[in-house]
């Protein structure tokens, strides 16, 4: 059991874990309590044993033995009712408690980063390759300012983890591609971006 415990508090940490670039429901599936056996129902099943009912056909409903009433703590899963038997070690509840805060933690980290930069603006970009259409409708000097900067953020956080990329600016019913096919992204290919965006006004 300790090697399982090491091997998520392993997985769980570092900043590799909070900012990969997955949806949220890949992201759980790899990182969430059920995936690494700390749910409810796994700790569960792993700290002890549940008490178990048979049907009484004179009685005609389940009942319960009294076996191990003062053996065992005894704790109730809220959602299912059932009973368990707790027959785990302190020194094990501490650690499985310290793993369940580590991923609290990590999920905390992730909510942030989600929310946090280009991501609040745009969401989480997961492709390799991509094509945007920046279409820009405003005379305010202000408004504009915030685009570009926007736009300037979305290409250091986000685009620079990508391979290949095109701009399409939208002006009227017509196009202007920043370039006439994918590029490879590079810290020239964004500089040149970048440039293009300010001129744009």
């Amino acid at each position: 059991m300790n090697e399982e415990l090491s091997k998520i508090e392993s997985f769980l940490k570092g900043d590799s874990a909070v900012n990969r670039q997955l949806s949220s429901r890949a992201w759980l599936n790899m990182y969430g309590l059920k995936n690494n056996k700390i749910d409810r129902s796994s700790v569960l099943q792993n700290i002890g044993f549940p008490v178990r009912g048979e049907y009484h056909h004179c009685l005609g409903k389940y009942i319960k033995s009294c076996y191990g009433d003062n053996l065992f703590v005894r704790i109730t899963n809220d959602r299912t009712g059932d009973v368990y038997n707790v027959i785990a070690k302190k020194g094990y509840i501490k650690q499985l408690k310290m793993k369940i805060t580590q991923a609290v933690d990590l999920y905390r980290d992730r909510l942030t980063w989600l929310t946090s930069g280009s991501r609040s603006i745009f969401g989480v970009i997961q492709e390799h390759s991509a094509v945007f259409l920046l279409d820009i409708k405003t005379q305010s000097p202000e408004i504009f300012s915030d685009f570009v900067n926007s736009l300037k953020c979305l290409i250091s956080e986000q685009i620079a983890n990508m391979k290949m990329i095109n701009m399409i600016r939208r002006i009227g019913f017509c196009g202007h591609l920043h370039t006439e096919e994918y590029v490879r992204v590079d810290k020239h290919t964004r500089a040149s971006i970048i440039l293009q965006l300010e001129l744009y006004n």
